[in-house]
């Protein structure tokens, strides 16, 4: 198991050093692309995996041990970089309780894992004891992660939690939507303000497929 993680942790940081250098070799010799190295690594480690994970868990709950994998394998098909990997496994993993009826406390408390520094410092709960102003709402996977985690935990209703998350700023619609997956999966549809579901665009159409993903999870294999 180790080495079979050292191995996807090499080639992960592989293959953003060889898309870096293809793009400095396109700037040196071309002198006209306007992605800078920046851009790239921002690419790779930015939040969109993780702003779009909750379906993939809803159909994996019955199976942890799916449910980590698949987490892994969403994120490297698009943002193979180290940081939103583990920040899919572990968003993964405080999903995979809340679906399966366990509360807040317990879902977001320390879990045993093999994580990076930073996500280690946050499985520990450091964002529990943070203020307003230390919370970091970027477009940053692993800064997105702890701001939505810091809304919900500080909020005991999801349009509480909705509404902290959205105006920490920033890279807002991010943090309120994976803030929004955490608050779903803690207080279900009823909890969710009438008022707001009444105006989602073809709303019948999305609870059909919720419902249809949510009944077609296969049984647990682990």
């Amino acid at each position: 198991m180790l080495e079979r993680e050292l191995g996807v942790f090499f080639l992960s940081y592989f293959r953003v050093f060889m898309l870096l250098v293809l793009v400095w070799w396109v700037r040196i010799n071309f002198g006209r692309c306007k992605t800078t190295v920046n851009d790239l690594v921002i690419l790779f480690i930015n939040n969109s995996a993780l702003i779009c994970h909750a379906p993939a868990e809803i159909f994996k709950r019955k199976s942890f041990i799916d449910g980590w994998r698949d987490a892994s394998i969403q994120s490297e098909a698009t943002h193979c970089a180290p940081e939103s990997i583990d920040s899919c496994r572990y968003f993964n993993t405080i999903l995979h309780y809340l679906l399966n009826g366990y509360g807040k406390s317990e879902s977001l408390a320390p879990h045993k894992m093999s994580l990076l520094v930073r996500l280690l410092i946050i499985n520990a709960g450091e964002y529990k004891e943070k203020h307003r102003d230390q919370i970091r709402s970027s477009g940053y996977v692993i800064d997105t992660l702890e701001a939505a985690l810091w809304a919900v935990w500080h909020t005991d209703n999801f349009k509480d939690a909705i509404l902290l998350a959205a105006n920490l700023a920033d890279d807002a619609d991010s943090v309120a939507a994976t803030a929004g997956q955490l608050a779903g999966a803690l207080y279900g549809l009823s909890g969710i303000p009438q008022e707001w579901v009444d105006k989602i665009v073809d709303k019948d159409r999305i609870l059909s497929m919720a419902e249809e993903l949510f009944h077609l999870a296969p049984e647990e294999t682990d």
